[in-house]
């Protein structure tokens, strides 16, 4: 069960054929409630609580004859707070994630049939509750992806890359 509040905002500036800018962002402010049943002979386990996102980026598009760079640089926020589910053994539980990030991608169209696109993305990451914390981490992540175009109708991206997912209560 899921009680919800979402507010999303984009704008765009076309300052030539060459060069555009995006922002965007959005905030997401939810309160949880989930029941995670066993199979087994174990209790049932009670989630509750209220949960803070927001996400916000700033890119610039640059285009070229035949390919196009993106640069950019974003903030994303997550802040859960578990509520009291009035259980005799309940335990608090108040976590932060925050990730400062800088990225750049570069798209090169190589004939009507395969375009190769690579990036890289500079993330600095840290997360703090009241039963952990850490100083913080800097990610390094590099990917490169090929998009094979069949026809109009059909076509098949190969890629790879880096990432990472901060421990949270959700995953």
């Amino acid at each position: 069960i899921s009680e919800r509040i979402t507010s999303q905002f984009h704008a765009q500036y076309n300052h030539s054929e060459q060069l555009n800018f995006d922002l965007k962002s959005s905030l997401n402010i939810a309160n949880r409630l989930l029941y995670i049943h066993s199979d087994f002979n174990l209790p049932t386990t009670v989630l509750n609580g209220d949960q803070t996102t927001s996400f916000n980026e700033m890119t610039a598009n640059i285009n070229f004859k035949n390919s196009s760079l993106i640069v950019g640089a974003n903030f994303l926020q997550d802040d859960f707070i578990k509520l009291d589910d009035g259980r005799a053994n309940f335990n608090s539980l108040e976590e932060n994630h925050q990730t400062i990030g800088l990225f750049s991608n570069y798209n090169w169209s190589l004939g009507k049939k395969l375009d190769l696109e690579t990036g890289l993305r500079l993330d600095y990451n840290q997360n703090e509750s009241n039963i952990s914390a850490d100083d913080g981490q800097l990610f390094i992540l590099p990917r490169i992806a090929a998009l094979i175009k069949y026809n109009d109708k059909w076509s098949s991206r190969i890629g790879g890359g880096m990432g990472y997912r901060p421990l949270t209560v959700f995953n």
